[in-house]
């Protein structure tokens, strides 16, 4: 039992970060593709949020 949640411990943190830097990546691609689409719409921003987490 003690070496299971050392080894959780040790891998757990490195994949929180590696996962949160994919997400970070992936939204920054899809901001990229999108953006000449979404400024100077006049959209709202709350639609932009919604538009960001369904995607």
């Amino acid at each position: 039992m003690i070496i299971h949640r050392y080894i959780l411990r040790n891998h757990l943190a490195p994949f929180l970060y590696s996962a949160a830097t994919m997400m970070g990546v992936l939204l920054l691609q899809f901001l990229m593709k999108f953006a000449d689409r979404l400024v100077g719409k006049g959209l709202d921003i709350w639609l932009i949020i919604q538009l960001i987490a369904y995607n």
